[in-house]
């Protein structure tokens, strides 16, 4: 049987909050308990997931975690449309320079 993790691409991942102020002064209280990086109980039941963020998590460790590839990827991708793109553009003006001439020398395929 295959690993899981090469089947599946996601993840889900749980980021908790501090109490607010107005929490604080309403006599709220923090509930979840952390077991590991993985697992959160509320109420007396576990729930697990890929990654559990405590309180004290900052938002780069975040983004490092959750976003930093997903952006990687995306801005790789972009760039490489982008890339094809103004190629294509070229193509297209010297075959407009061409034309102009008299001389059909390059064509663009879509």
């Amino acid at each position: 049987m295959a690993d899981a993790d090469a089947e599946c691409n996601i993840k889900v991942l749980c980021r908790f909050r501090p109490l607010n102020k107005s929490e604080i002064i309403r006599g709220d209280k923090f509930i979840p308990v952390f077991q590991g990086e993985d697992t959160v109980i509320l109420g007396g039941k576990s729930y697990v997931f890929d990654q559990v963020f405590p309180t004290n998590t900052t938002q780069i460790q975040v983004y490092n975690t959750c976003a930093k590839q997903i952006v990687k990827v995306f801005r790789s991708h972009h760039e490489q449309c982008v890339g094809r793109d103004v190629a294509e553009l070229r193509a297209a003006r010297v075959k407009e320079s061409q034309n102009e001439r008299g001389a059909s020398l390059f064509q663009i395929r879509a």
